[in-house]
């Protein structure tokens, strides 16, 4: 239903209607307040001075709440920050004071050790104090590298694999709930529950203390990437990809509903860790295209380790529920001969697209010969540096254009 107009249109009008109550509501509190006020006034001077001083102490502590809170949304609403060889001074050191204070938030993230937070600190503080000198231009975009790649991109690598192994956890958690619940539970709703509850998890990862509006933008970005670039269905299409062409039996449908949910599990993990990995000029559309290079190069390897080592002794046996009952039939062989089928099919997959992703990167690295009348004009060797990133792009683009073609071919084609 999120490509609807219809739905943003009503949300839309939801907000308004919520702003205006809002407004209505707070301008009858104030009248309420005043008329009391006037009230106490003709009665006792010294109970209105009372109220009065109680009134603006609440109003103190209110516009306290919200300066924090605004505060607290710098890193992800940050815009108008990214730079480049021409950009101006100004620009720069706003830039490098951004990070600055990124590095300090991040630095009270007790899972990196107390050795590594002090370093972040003062190398911090060092950043900082070289701004009170009158920086050039190549001090400043040097303490930009600097932030990045000595302080923030070491400290990101931690918390990435401490970010792995919950999202495994998470996987292996969500299809315990569904398929062997401590009571009845309705699947749809664990399967929200585990995904808001690790989107949560690696919000407090990356941006520690977080406030709740970051956990609901977090949230809401995170929706907005899986909806938008419809990642939400493409685990189920893959899967009924892989059915077609090897047959699994009446436990069919049982895989397959793990396989989505691990699907979908893994690329919200992804897409949350993309959101709070961005501390600036953060772009829907930029982010899309990182979980399609995500799910070219590195998506189905992870579905394929998440069913090998995580959720096999979870849905074996109810694989091996579906086996007939018949005289002589083994349930146990049955069971392992489904699931071997499923492996070598997501395998073959998976090797078809890593084949695929390295015949794309030869032809995008290949030097192309140049066609010139003057035959001192030497050919070109390759993509200038600079260039080397977008070929990339183009390249994982391509490969996830050939996987939507091949979920085309299955009996229930993919649509998005």
């Amino acid at each position: 239903m999120y490509q609807y107009r219809i739905v943003d249109h009503a949300i839309s009008k939801a907000r308004v209607a919520l702003a205006a109550f809002a407004v209505f509501s707070f301008l009858l509190l104030g009248s309420v307040i005043f008329n009391l006020f006037f009230s106490l006034l003709d009665y006792d001077l010294t109970l209105a001075n009372i109220f009065g001083g109680v009134c603006i102490a609440a109003l103190l502590l209110a516009w306290r709440y919200l300066r924090r809170q605004r505060r607290s949304m710098r890193i992800l609403d940050a815009c108008d920050i990214e730079t480049d060889e021409d950009s101006r001074q100004t620009e720069l050191v706003a830039h490098l004071k951004h990070l600055i204070f990124c590095i300090r938030r991040l630095s009270t993230q007790r899972l990196l050790g107390p050795t590594q937070t002090k370093e972040m600190l003062r190398q911090s503080l060092e950043l900082e104090q070289s701004l009170q000198h009158h920086p050039l231009r190549d001090d400043l975009i040097r303490g930009i590298d600097t932030a990045w790649e000595r302080i923030i991109q070491p400290a990101h690598e931690q918390l990435d694999a401490i970010n792995r192994q919950v999202t495994r956890a998470k996987v292996v958690a969500a299809a315990q709930d569904i398929y062997q619940p401590p009571f009845p539970l309705f699947p749809p709703l664990v399967a929200l529950y585990h995904q808001a509850t690790l989107i949560s998890e690696i919000t407090d990862l990356y941006l520690p203390q977080p406030s709740m509006r970051e956990y609901l933008r977090i949230m809401r970005d995170t929706w907005q990437v899986m909806t938008k670039g419809d990642f939400v269905r493409m685990g189920q299409q893959l899967f009924l990809g892989i059915e077609a062409r090897h047959h699994l039996g009446p436990a069919g449908k049982d895989i397959g509903q793990a396989v989505s949910l691990a699907w979908v599990i893994r690329c919200s993990a992804r897409a949350a860790t993309l959101r709070c990995s961005v501390f600036n000029d953060w772009s829907l559309s930029d982010c899309i295209n990182e979980m399609n290079e995500y799910i070219a190069t590195e998506g189905i390897k992870d579905l394929h380790q998440s069913l090998i080592e995580d959720l096999k002794p979870v849905l074996l046996p109810v694989i091996r529920r579906h086996a007939p009952l018949a005289p002589g039939v083994d349930a146990v062989a049955v069971a392992n001969e489904t699931w071997t089928t499923l492996i070598k099919a997501l395998e073959a997959t998976m090797q078809t697209l890593t084949i695929e992703a390295e015949r794309n990167r030869y032809d995008a690295y290949r030097p192309q010969p140049v066609r010139s009348e003057s035959p001192s004009t030497p050919p070109l060797q390759g993509p200038a540096p600079r260039l080397r990133r977008a070929k990339r792009r183009k390249t994982n683009r391509t490969l996830f254009q050939r996987f939507k073609k091949w979920l085309r071919t299955s009996p229930y084609p993919y649509t998005g």
